[in-house]
């Protein structure tokens, strides 16, 4: 009963779903300890740690998805397709922890179930390419990443059709690719198509749209900035949005950072306090936790201070959050698929 409280999509603190989690982890912690093996659990197992780690809490959504896979182990055997799916969750776990080595062999797993039992035009395996191109430009094999995204891209326009958000993600981390092999001309049209599918639906709010349409920004700037100055990117980080985008954000709650050259940050401060914490996650993602509460609707405009980047407050009391860095350069953030 409670797995059918929990849907397969994500959803938010706050909700009536989320006041059930507490007994959802009371259920999934029998799970994991072996006092209960159902085939049932899990689904409560997958969706509790999906709920888990879409709020950043990945160390507690591991071991649900390793109790999940080892009850469908036991249950169906090696090679049925829910096998797969435990894999794949298990495995963009592990991707998040940046523990990308024991994350291969997983994903690789899962892909050679799926091609197997669904065929290698199925969109679950075309999921499965995804995954494993993504995880190998995290790695820098771009080379070998390419074709298993092209690889997904196809079967997903094919099957889904070209206005389906999972080739919506196909087409952006396509485009992220082709930024990384400075193929930047080639890359924009891809995420013109992302953003314009994504802009429909979920919709331009959504926090899946605001990430896409970062990615693109970010791509403007590298074009416009190979245009300028041949052989130089741009001058420094550039913060591009926020999300939540507006209104309140409480203290000990996530913000997103979306823009490009973060890579080396060494501190996020909003105004005079430091975040709570951050992580960045890509180049051009940075997730940080404030210490006090803000108020998002009152950050404007970004500007350049040495190694600092300033999101000025158009009201001078109010504080103002900021980024120091220790490198530049310029990305995006990819966009995951879960399965």
């Amino acid at each position: 009963m409670l797995a059918a409280a929990f849907p397969a999509e994500s959803y938010q603190p706050g909700t009536a779903r989320w006041e059930l989690l507490p007994h959802a982890l009371a259920v999934a912690e029998h799970a994991i300890h072996g006092e209960v093996e159902l085939l049932d659990s899990t689904q409560l197992l997958h969706r509790a740690a999906n709920l888990l780690r879409g709020v950043g809490e990945r160390a507690a959504a591991r071991p649900l998805l390793e109790r999940a896979l080892a009850i469908h182990e036991r249950a169906l055997g090696p090679d049925h397709p829910e096998i797969a799916y435990s894999l794949s969750t298990l495995a963009l776990v592990l991707q998040d922890q940046a523990e990308l080595a024991a994350a291969g062999p997983l994903f690789e797993r899962a892909l050679a179930i799926r091609e197997s039992a669904l065929g290698p035009d199925h969109p679950d395996t075309a999921s499965s390419f995804n995954n494993l191109g993504r995880l190998l430009h995290d790695q820098g094999e771009l080379a070998a990443a390419r074709p298993l995204l092209e690889r997904a891209l196809a079967i997903r326009e094919r099957v889904l059709g070209p206005d389906h958000p999972d080739t919506a993600t196909s087409l952006n981390n396509l485009a992220l690719l082709l930024q990384a092999q400075g193929e930047l001309a080639t890359a924009r049209p891809l995420l013109e198509r992302a953003l314009a599918v994504d802009e429909r639906a979920p919709g331009p709010d959504n926090l899946r749209t605001a990430s896409v349409r970062a990615n693109f920004k970010g791509l403007l700037k590298r074009l416009g900035a190979v245009v300028l100055s041949p052989g130089g990117g741009p001058a420094g980080p550039v913060v591009v949005e926020l999300h939540p985008g507006s209104g309140p954000a409480a203290a000990g709650r996530e913000v997103l950072i979306f823009g490009s050259g973060f890579t080396g940050a060494t501190e996020v401060v909003f105004g005079r306090s430091r975040a709570l914490s951050f992580r960045v996650d890509s180049d051009g993602q940075i997730t940080a936790v404030p210490q006090l509460p803000i108020n998002l609707d009152r950050w404007s405009s970004a500007s350049k201070q040495s190694r600092e980047l300033v999101l000025e407050d158009p009201t001078p009391t109010r504080a103002s959050p900021r980024a120091r860095y220790s490198g530049q350069g310029a990305g995006t953030a990819p966009v995951e698929s879960m399965t």
